[in-house]
């Protein structure tokens, strides 16, 4: 059986480098897979961001939100011990305000999970950021594999990825044809659009990047699809 993964359909125009940050787009079809090895695929593995509680879970310097379709994600691990359910409930606990949880979500239990040797977590895209608010996910099991897999057909990712942890995401959702403001945030601001915008009444390409520098804009959707704004705050 043939594997797919996820890649970068258009690199000059779904990739973009600035302020030492690296945004790409990456397209996958249904059953694709983005794998990444939690201890070697990070850019500096040593200075990990540990929760301060459990040990096995972390934060990576490469972010990635789904902004098309449907993805299921999986931490797979060696041994039934190397989580206990204490680890896991406390990986709930820090998620539990995700955003994304009000939509069509759905996660495994820390007793299933276990047994399975994998913590599963499915996600459809949709209307989950009314307002401006924190990225999703934005924790990870200390595992020696972790996978995505699309669900649906032309199922796109966006990775933000750094030389360190001192930048914020923030998304905001708008549809198709509606407009919403968008307020600056403290240090120098960033924003990605997943569909082609108009900006005070000019006109931003999909996944085009924009420097903000007025307090406030006025974003309207003109593309076909729910946008979500992606904010990058340094």
């Amino acid at each position: 059986m043939k594997t797919y993964n996820f890649h970068c359909v258009y690199p000059d125009k779904w990739i973009h480098n600035f302020d030492n940050i690296q945004v790409s787009v990456l397209s996958g079809v249904k059953d694709a897979l983005l794998e990444k090895n939690n201890v070697n695929e990070n850019i500096d593995p040593d200075n990990y961001e540990y929760d301060s509680v459990c040990n096995k879970i972390f934060k990576r310097q490469n972010k990635l939100l789904c902004i098309k379709g449907k993805i299921t994600s999986e931490f797979i691990w060696e041994n039934e011990s190397d989580f206990s359910v204490a680890d896991l409930e406390r990986y709930v606990e820090l998620i539990k305000n995700d955003k994304i949880r009000t939509g069509e979500y759905s996660e495994s239990t820390p007793e299933n999970a276990i047994p399975h040797k994998k913590w599963v977590m499915s996600y459809a895209f949709g209307k989950n950021y009314d307002t401006l608010s924190d990225r999703p996910i934005d924790w990870s099991l200390l595992t020696p594999l972790s996978i995505i897999r699309a669900d649906e057909f032309d199922t796109r990712l966006v990775c933000i990825l750094s030389d360190g942890f001192d930048f914020n995401i923030k998304l905001l959702d708008i549809d198709k044809d509606e407009t919403k403001s968008l307020e600056k945030q403290d240090g120098t601001n960033y924003v990605f659009f997943s569909q082609k915008c108009s900006v005070n009444g000019s006109e931003v390409e999909q996944y085009d990047i924009k420097k903000l520098t007025s307090n406030s804009i006025s974003i309207t959707n003109l593309g076909n699809d729910l946008a979500r704004i992606v904010l990058i705050t340094r």
